[in-house]
């Protein structure tokens, strides 16, 4: 695969023909749409030694959100959770006492 890159060394577009100008090829078809490439290093004929993937904006956007979302569920799954204990202990609570009135009203 062959990519062009710009003046920041960021490859800019990808082809399987070679391009006029600053330009080199890699084995690897690097994903462009959603991450940024970064040429570190071209060996004299052209082979990319080294990169630098970044993450598109979008991409992070969305990749923060996720987290956040993650976040807010794990909270709100035990606070559901937490939720659920103190009901059923309340549950619990009135049936010793239900079981104690009992046995009161039957001596």
């Amino acid at each position: 695969m062959y990519y062009q890159y710009d003046s920041r060394s960021e490859i800019v577009k990808k082809s399987v023909d070679h391009f006029e100008g600053a330009n080199c090829h890699h084995d690897t078809d690097f994903d462009l749409e959603n991450f940024r490439i970064v040429v570190g290093s071209v060996a004299e004929d052209g082979l990319i030694l080294s990169v630098t993937r970044l993450a598109r904006p979008a991409l992070t956007i969305y990749q923060n959100g996720q987290r956040q979302l993650d976040e807010t569920r794990r909270t709100l799954e035990q606070e559901i959770t937490n939720s659920d204990l103190a009901l059923m202990a309340a549950e619990k609570e009135i049936t010793d006492r239900d079981l104690q009135l009992m046995e009161v009203q039957s001596q």
